[in-house]
């Protein structure tokens, strides 16, 4: 979940996770709820923390999309500007 969710998430914010899982199986990134300020506020998903092969950019509002991780490694990072903000993000990370 984004800083203070369901109440709208801090101007400013650079968050990431990485998630790591056995060997051998992949994540599921199940993206629930996305109320970001569109095309400022950003949540995405890459294969590492490199952030040079991006496997889901989410920006405005979404409900309910999967992401799949392409081995046992995931890196999220959020981003938000100094202008407006939304009541941000709702994800959910397990093992597949």
């Amino acid at each position: 979940m984004s800083p203070n969710y369901p109440s709208n998430y801090y101007d400013n914010a650079v968050i990431s996770w990485s998630h790591r899982t056995d060997e051998g199986r992949r994540f599921v990134i199940l993206a629930i709820v996305i109320d970001l300020e569109e095309t400022f506020d950003w949540l995405k998903v890459y294969h590492r923390p490199d952030k040079i092969t991006e496997l889901a950019s989410w920006t405005g509002t979404l409900y309910s999309e999967n992401v799949y991780s392409r081995d046992n490694y995931v890196y999220i990072e959020f981003t938000s500007d100094g202008s407006r903000t939304s009541m941000g993000f709702q994800i959910v990370v397990f093992p597949e």
